[in-house]
């Protein structure tokens, strides 16, 4: 009938499409709120200002206060007296304590004769460090906002690699390698097994492995074509909707 073959023929060349259209929403929708937070983590690191940092209590403020200033405190020396058998008082031995301070004893001899930096000096070298040397290993960690290592691509992988490893093990399910591979048309166990395992350990997420970060940087190309939230959403998902199905289709 009429309505078997439109049915057939959605099923055939519509269905796919509109499934990957369907799924890429949420995932340009995760791409762009990455997008968002790394360009905002990047801007708010190469203005930080200290006394302008967010605190969840106000009392932490002294206390991060505190412990950035000593970061910069000098190893403190600590002298004390003993007495000898004479009775007066000598000066015995000198104890240098570091407490993990950024500026060594070595440092103090270098530095003799000189003033210490003051509370606002210090502020403004961790304000720079912030700024220079911790956002620069941040970017390299983290890479550009379009950019997702595949080794992480691979861990989030992980449950699905699990899940199919029960499905091998579980025979599909069935329980029986001799059934399930009689329904599947393999002529032996071991071949339904080998088969599985290729497809289910190996190529299944392989694939996802690398789609991940195509989709990313599709998502990433589309943000630089088009402005507005909206219109990215839109032009993002028709991308990877595309990238899904010809991937799949190859």
């Amino acid at each position: 009938s009429e309505w078997s073959l439109f049915a057939s023929f959605w099923e055939t060349y519509y269905v796919g499409p509109v499934v990957f259209l369907v799924a890429s929403i949420p995932c340009t929708w995760l791409c762009l709120q990455r997008f968002k937070h790394h360009k905002l983590m990047l801007d708010q690191m190469s203005s930080f200002e200290l006394p302008d940092a967010k605190c969840t209590l106000e009392t932490d403020r002294i206390l991060i206060m505190e412990q950035i200033l000593g970061l910069f405190e000098p190893a403190v020396s600590v002298s004390f007296e003993t007495k000898d058998s004479t009775g007066s008082a000598e000066q015995q031995s000198t104890q240098t304590r570091e407490d993990h301070a950024l500026i060594s004893p070595r440092d103090i001899e270098e530095i003799q004769g000189t003033s210490y930096p003051t509370k606002d000096e210090i502020m403004d070298l961790f304000n720079a460090y912030v700024r220079g040397p911790l956002r620069e290993t941040a970017m390299r960690s983290t890479g550009r906002g379009d950019h997702v290592p595949f080794t992480l691509c691979i861990g989030a992988c992980l449950p699905g690699f699990f899940t199919a490893l029960a499905t091998v093990l579980d025979c599909d399910g069935l329980g029986d390698c001799h059934r399930a591979a009689a329904h599947c048309g393999y002529p032996s166990v071991s071949r339904y097994i080998l088969g599985n395992v290729v497809m289910d350990l190996f190529l299944q997420q392989l694939f996802w492995g690398i789609c991940c970060p195509l989709v990313v940087r599709t998502n990433g190309l589309a943000a630089r074509l088009v402005s507005g939230h909206w219109s990215h959403l839109l032009l993002g998902s028709l991308l990877c909707a595309g990238l899904l199905y010809l991937t799949c289709c190859l």
